[in-house]
């Protein structure tokens, strides 16, 4: 191999490098306070991967608008991904409310004041 095709060999190489490190995600921003962050994958140092995956949880009286069982976050180009969307929704603070066809649909509501139970 000539001097200059070695070279070339090494820039490529570290173009790639380069490239492939610009993918990666560093973690995802949070309060401990309100959220909790699983990675279904290793960080290469302080940045994962592309295509790692996570899940965020709301805590402590706090929940997401539309996702129930945890935001679902996958790295794409060096972001956070969430269904297509690159902007992350943040915890809402307070209780959901409960749906009555589905959290609660087991439920039998007993009169105005008096308190209600769940049938087996």
């Amino acid at each position: 191999m000539g001097e200059p095709t070695g070279y070339l060999v090494v820039f490529l190489s570290f173009l790639h490098l380069v490239h492939s490190a610009s993918e990666e995600c560093s973690s995802v921003p949070f309060d401990s306070l309100v959220q909790t962050v699983t990675y279904n994958c290793r960080p290469n140092g302080y940045s994962y991967p592309v295509g790692c995956t996570g899940v965020i949880h709301c805590i402590n009286n706090h929940y997401f608008e539309k996702y129930n069982q945890g935001l679902y976050i996958t790295c794409k180009a060096n972001r956070w991904m969430v269904d297509g969307n690159f902007d992350l929704p943040r915890c809402k603070r307070g209780c959901k409310a409960l749906d009555d066809n589905v959290e609660m649909k087991n439920a039998t509501y007993i009169g105005a004041g008096k308190t209600s139970s769940c049938l087996q």
